[in-house]
């Protein structure tokens, strides 16, 4: 791991394999407890990825650019939704913090993550639609303005409106990998789905998770989905689950505050 803090050190975080020596590399910048327990669990079921497929003999079929987007992801995210509920035992928190910390993340999810991810998904489709357009800049701060608009009406962003027409310049997808944000929506919903199955039934679902990671890209996509238990779907049936869930979860949490 890479996780302290330095001059000039590089944004973000990322998880890669070290592919000779069949290991995981987890990459971070943090500067502050929270950040550090959601990037760290969040590239942590990565890396859980990376250890999981060692066995496969081929790099095809273990290589993290050969295994769904849409999948990997979900490695990734089910461990924020699952280590978090873990942190009072660790000793990271106390119960009122851990509770704090949940809260957030919940959230987070449902008011700022996926309309967030819907709206980049929506600007990537117009820029490449209309390439012209979205050669001039000012064209480009229009868009994201309309689409913040459309998708977080409540944010109220008087006094600020030339920060939110430049906002969207800080996705590096945006730049180096083109449609590469959507399937975050998608793993937030898979990843809930296989919280959802840890709550029934811990070892279980366990079990179920890293089994669907050992699969490595040996199988479909909907396949992956479904040796973690969980739908590749974004019909009603699924976000209603997402929404009871975390919404039931929310309130249960904030008894603990």
């Amino acid at each position: 791991m890479d996780l302290e803090e330095r001059p000039n050190k590089a944004p973000g975080g990322y998880n890669l394999p070290l592919e000779v020596k069949r290991r995981a590399f987890i990459f971070g910048h943090v500067n502050a407890i929270t950040a550090a327990v959601s990037l760290i669990f969040h590239e942590a079921g990565h890396a859980f990825h990376v250890f999981e497929t060692i066995p496969l003999t081929s790099i095809f079929q273990r290589s993290e650019k050969a295994v769904a987007m849409e999948f990997a992801e979900v490695a990734s995210t089910s461990m924020e939704f699952i280590g978090a509920m873990h942190l009072q035992e660790a000793g990271i928190c106390t119960e009122q913090e851990v509770a704090l910390q949940r809260i957030r993340h919940l959230e987070n999810v449902l008011t700022s993550s996926l309309p967030r991810i819907i709206i980049v998904d929506a600007f990537q489709h117009w820029i490449y639609e209309h390439p012209e357009q979205a050669l001039e800049p000012e064209k480009c701060h229009q868009k994201w303005v309309e689409l913040g608009q459309r998708y977080l009406p409540d944010i109220d962003w008087s006094g600020l409106e030339d920060s939110l027409k430049h906002e969207w310049q800080w996705t590096l997808h945006l730049y180096c990998d083109p449609f590469y944000y959507i399937e975050y929506a998608f793993a937030i919903i898979g990843a809930i789905q296989v919280w959802h199955n840890y709550l029934q039934d811990p070892q279980k679902a366990i079990q179920q998770y890293r089994h669907a990671l050992s699969l490595g890209a040996t199988r479909p996509m909907p396949e992956l989905y479904a040796a973690a238990g969980a739908k590749f779907a974004f019909d009603d049936e699924i976000l209603q689950l997402v929404l009871q869930l975390v919404s039931k979860t929310i309130t249960e949490l904030e008894t603990q505050v």
